[in-house]
């Protein structure tokens, strides 16, 4: 697990450009090589927005940005601080696909962007309202993102066991808790079902 610093003063004058240091640094431990990527001269996909659906019903809007080494794309979610959005991190997920082939899936977490809660009543839930058990249901929303990589990794779009989740302030702190539970997952006769992620990068995370 790699963190930045805590302080918000230290956490903006190091984004983007020390957020990108440090996840150039820490993918290169997964065996991922900005040089062997540019020698291929790959095709790269354009991004595309995908709604996904948690076990609780709660609709997600995702954003996809397909690798461009295959079968050994890694996968890296981004995971947004409170308040903010996918869109925030598309610039930084096109300079992984860029640099080092890497598959991204941005979602917007329940409550933001375009993933609102709304009261049976039809009103939109503010997230800045949310409580322990509003983050806490955050974690089927990445659950739901892993059944999308499962899929891409069963169709030989990106290797699953490379998995990378980056996250912001909220984003880190979820990627955190969600990550090791990735790991507290039981092993079947007939297939993994997690142990998948690799790698967490922390930046200044919320407690």
């Amino acid at each position: 697990v790699a963190r930045t610093p805590s302080s918000p003063a230290a956490a903006s004058n190091h984004r983007p450009a020390g957020l990108w240091y440090l996840l150039i640094g820490c993918l290169a431990l997964l065996g991922v090589s900005a040089a062997n990527v540019a020698a291929q001269e790959p095709k790269a996909p354009a991004p595309v927005d995908e709604t996904l659906l948690c076990k609780d019903n709660q609709p997600i809007m995702i954003t996809y940005i397909g690798g461009t080494r295959g079968k050994e794309s890694t996968p890296v979610i981004l995971l947004h601080e409170q308040g903010k959005n996918r869109r925030d991190l598309e610039k930084l997920g096109l300079s992984l696909q860029q640099l080092i082939g890497a598959a991204v899936v941005i979602p917007d977490l329940r409550g933001h962007g375009d993933s609102p809660i709304k009261t049976p009543q039809g009103k939109l839930v503010d997230n800045a309202t949310f409580r322990r058990d509003d983050f806490l249901k955050m974690l089927q929303d990445l659950n739901a993102v892993k059944e999308f990589l499962l899929k891409k990794n069963n169709a030989n779009e990106l290797n699953i066991d490379k998995l990378a989740v980056v996250g912001v302030q909220m984003g880190a702190t979820i990627g955190a808790v969600w990550g090791q539970e990735d790991w507290l997952a039981k092993l079947y006769l007939q297939g993994k079902s997690g142990q998948f992620v690799k790698l967490v990068v922390l930046v200044s995370p919320q407690l």
